[in-house]
């Protein structure tokens, strides 16, 4: 393909970083206003 190690190594880090940054992004985005309260405890 043509990469040396060092744009290999460089490629796979930049995979890694964004799937571990995807679920970070859900939830700081995507997430629903969780509704506090609900039924009053007895």
């Amino acid at each position: 393909m043509g990469l040396n190690s060092n744009d290999l190594k460089l490629l796979s880090a930049l995979v890694v970083a964004v799937f571990l940054a995807i679920p970070y992004m859900k939830g700081k985005y995507f997430s629903k206003p969780v509704k506090r309260g609900g039924a009053p405890r007895a």
